[in-house]
């Protein structure tokens, strides 16, 4: 059996033998031409492909409120990730990284019969170079062709960039499973560290008081093999690929085996953690995404390119709300004084409300609904359109002084009223005033006082029902108006953020923001 080992040892070694002589043979080819012709041998630089990064939402304060995300993904810098991290992941994928120039043969020829008598990865074959290249440039195909060409693109890399800027790269990018890309994404869902909406300062305080060499080692044992190594998913396998990187750890110097061996009694993480990152399921963040993907005013492009940089696919957006919490907790508390305090009205009962600062146009709260994980994510605040009754009544008042008309003029609030109406059964339409009440002729003022129904369809008629829906328009009301003689009422349907917007342009005096 042994015999069969060394034998099998030995294969793998002449076959390595070949293919490193290919690799120098590749290598060397550019200067032999350089030799032959005299000339100087130069290439373009090596482009790293884009990586996904989450989008992130900020409210009017400048807190994180939601994120977006294709690949769960926060760049830091190399001086926040703990020196554990990033001597566990060195000491088991390349020992030799600041040594090397991109490929290190001697490396990879050890590693192959070491992971062949440990039974388990305990070394990596590419360097972390050629893992960049693999990951950021090629594909993932193993065949001698793509791994002839990752190794002359990582010697051109290591010309191209420092050894610190590469491997900061690949720790910001390498897989851990779970959705988690980099370290931080991975220490957030591993080890459950808070990461989200902190300063740089926070994130590295955070990382060195949650990352010890339990944690580094299983981190870095995830690389090989992400799903089949996942602690949550195989605890005996992740204990004992953990256990490889610390016996490793301690043969490379950076403690005692007796320290190791208590380091492998650690335990294992039994859950992955949701990073505590705001989610995008709300009624003002699905708004705002709204708006993203339907305007090119703000990412330009078509709708997939707009999908693409909103999920960061290519490197994650910033963006910057009016949203403002205290606000919205004023708008939530009065939802809930109205409807479980006074009416005490059935659950499936809610209310839309939309806040906006008339100064600067600013939407300041929404409320679309009374939960936005309901089956329906259906927003009552921009989408809801229900009638707006007698607050419609100002936009014909409006319509009135633009035309000149004052507010102490006359007009017959008697009720009941009648107007011909082609669209009613016998071609009338009659209105009352609120309780039947018989009215006056009054002054406009005092109409508006008693919301006088009569006063306001014979001011309609006056000022005419489509110089009424001129000005709703003006003030920011888009949906829809049909010019009926009832209109003045509130009969036709307008939404919540509508009616917010147009009342704040009344309230900057006719500036519509």
């Amino acid at each position: 059996m042994r015999r069969l080992s060394a034998l099998f040892r030995l294969a793998i070694v002449l076959v390595l033998a070949g293919f490193v002589v290919g690799i120098v043979g590749i290598l060397s080819a550019p200067h032999v031409g350089d030799i032959a012709t005299s000339g100087e041998w130069s290439h373009s630089p090596v482009g790293l492909a884009s990586t996904g990064t989450r989008s992130l939402v900020y409210d009017r304060n400048g807190e994180l409120m939601a994120t977006f995300f294709d690949e769960n993904r926060s760049p830091i810098l190399l001086g926040q990730i703990p020196v554990e991290i990033q001597q566990a992941i060195l000491a088991i994928e390349d020992s030799n990284f600041y040594a090397h120039q991109g490929i290190d043969l001697k490396a990879t020829s050890r590693a192959l019969i070491e992971n062949v008598d440990a039974g388990g990865i305990s070394q990596g074959g590419s360097t972390i170079t050629q893992q960049l290249i693999k990951n950021l440039v090629l594909s993932a195909e193993q065949t001698v062709e793509r791994k002839v060409q990752e190794a002359a693109l990582a010697v051109r890399l290591e010309d191209q960039l420092s050894k610190d800027e590469i491997y900061e790269i690949y720790l910001n990018t390498v897989f851990f499973g779970s959705t988690a890309y980099g370290v931080k994404a991975a220490a957030e869902v591993y080890f459950g560290i808070d990461l989200a909406n902190k300063s740089p300062e926070e994130i590295t305080l955070a990382l060195d008081e949650g990352i010890g060499w339990p944690e580094a080692a299983l981190l870095a044992s995830l690389i090989s093999n992400p799903s089949v190594n996942d602690p949550t998913v195989n605890p005996q396998i992740a204990k004992y690929q953990r256990g490889i990187v610390l016996d490793r750890l301690a043969e490379l110097g950076f403690f005692t085996e007796e320290e190791a061996q208590e380091y492998a009694q650690s335990p294992l993480p039994t859950e992955r953690n949701q990073p505590s990152l705001p989610s995008a399921d709300d009624f003002f963040v699905a708004e705002v995404r709204r708006i993203l993907l339907d305007d090119p005013t703000f990412l330009g492009g078509g709708l997939e390119s707009r999908l693409e940089a909103l999920l960061g696919i290519n490197g994650g957006i910033r963006v910057y709300t009016t949203f403002d919490p205290a606000v919205q907790t004023m708008a939530m508390d009065a939802r809930d004084e109205v409807l479980k305090v006074r009416w005490q009205v059935d659950p499936t009962f809610t209310i839309g409300v939309a806040s906006v600062e008339p100064d600067t146009g600013a939407v300041r709260a929404m409320i679309g609904g009374e939960s936005f994980d309901a089956e329906s994510q259906f927003n009552l605040a921009t989408q809801g359109r229900r009638q707006p009754g007698s607050s419609f009544k100002t936009f014909v008042i409006t319509a009135a002084l633009r035309r000149g008309i004052q507010t102490n003029d006359k007009v017959n609030g008697e009720g009941p009223c009648e107007f011909p109406e082609e669209t009613e059964p016998d071609g009338i339409y009659e209105a009352n005033n609120f309780a039947n009440d018989e009215g006056e002729i009054a002054e406009i003022k005092d109409l508006t006082l008693r919301s006088s129904n009569c006063g306001f369809l014979k001011l309609g008629q006056i000022v005419g029902v489509t110089n009424v829906i001129d000005t709703a328009r003006l003030l920011g009301v888009k949906s829809e108006l049909d010019p009926v003689i009832s209109l003045p009422l509130g009969v036709e349907e307008v939404s919540p953020m509508e009616m917010a917007t147009a009342y704040a342009t009344l309230a900057t005096g006719g500036v519509r923001r």
